[in-house]
């Protein structure tokens, strides 16, 4: 008499069973995923303009200048520029201030309002600024947040 040995693996049912469960976990998340994109876009624009608004604070305390950002809310897409303000007159003057990089947002994210003067928000070298806020929104209208910069401090803070 033959002792067989147990052979283990899995069946081919088995395998087409876990395809098939795989399958149907995928098409349950992709639509799901697509849905939250626009507002995954938002966030990191929004975030995008915080940090550059934090930078140029920053180097305008550090170097004792006075840095801004100009929101282009005419381009498309739309962008920010974020610039020395050479002549101290805080607004940016294309070709006189120097631009140091501008940034443009994904198609999805646009200016819902700009509450600076003339579109710019200025930092000075005691670290105060302008202020004003800035409201960003997704194309479909569903998500919106903001971005806060208090004149006294140029404290830059995002709320929803």
């Amino acid at each position: 008499m033959k002792i067989r040995k147990r052979e283990e693996g899995a069946t081919l049912i088995e395998l087409l069973t876990v395809v098939v469960i795989i399958g149907i976990m995928a098409s349950i998340a992709v639509p799901r995923f697509a849905q939250t994109l626009p507002g995954m876009r938002l966030r990191g624009d929004t975030k995008g303009i915080a940090s550059t608004m934090r930078l140029a604070r920053m180097k305008a305390v550090a170097e004792g200048k006075a840095y801004g950002l100009y929101f282009d809310n005419i381009s498309s897409p739309q962008k920010f520029v974020l610039f020395e303000d050479k002549n101290l007159d805080e607004d940016y003057n294309q070709g006189q201030d120097s631009t140091i990089f501008s940034w443009d947002f994904h198609k999805t994210t646009n200016y819902q309002n700009i509450g600076f003067a003339n579109n710019v928000v200025v930092f000075r070298s005691n670290g105060s600024s302008n202020g004003g806020s800035l409201s960003l929104i997704t194309e479909s209208g569903s998500d919106s947040l903001a971005v806060d910069v208090l004149p006294s401090t140029g404290r830059v803070r995002m709320t929803r």
